[in-house]
C-alpha cells in the first residue's frame, strides 16, 4: 500500500492527517448548521407572515433572545465568519 504524501515547498508530509483534519472540520461545520441556524430558521418561520403580527418587537426580541450569538454585535459576527472562512 502506498503512502500519499503532500508536497509543501521542498519536504513532502503525509496527506493522511490533513485528510483527516479537513474531515473533523466539516463534521464540526454541519453540526454547528444544526445546532444553531436550523433552530433560528425554524423561530423565524414560526414567526408567521409579517402583515399578521400585532407585536413584531416582541416577535423581534423573542427571536434575539433565541439566538446563541444574540450577545455579538452583527458587525462583528460577520467579522468572525469572515475571519475564520480566510484560515
Amino acid at each position: 500500500m502506498k503512502i500519499h504524501q503532500l508536497r509543501i515547498g521542498r519536504t513532502k508530509v503525509p496527506a493522511l492527517p490533513w485528510i483527516a483534519a479537513a474531515l473533523g472540520l466539516n463534521v464540526v461545520a454541519v453540526i454547528v448548521t444544526m445546532a444553531v441556524n436550523v433552530p433560528l430558521n425554524n423561530a423565524i418561520k414560526a414567526a408567521d407572515d409579517p402583515s399578521h403580527i400585532r407585536d413584531i418587537a416582541h416577535v423581534r426580541q423573542q427571536f434575539q433572545s433565541a439566538s446563541a450569538w444574540s450577545h455579538c454585535a452583527p458587525h462583528r459576527w460577520s467579522r468572525i465568519v469572515r475571519t475564520m472562512n480566510a484560515i
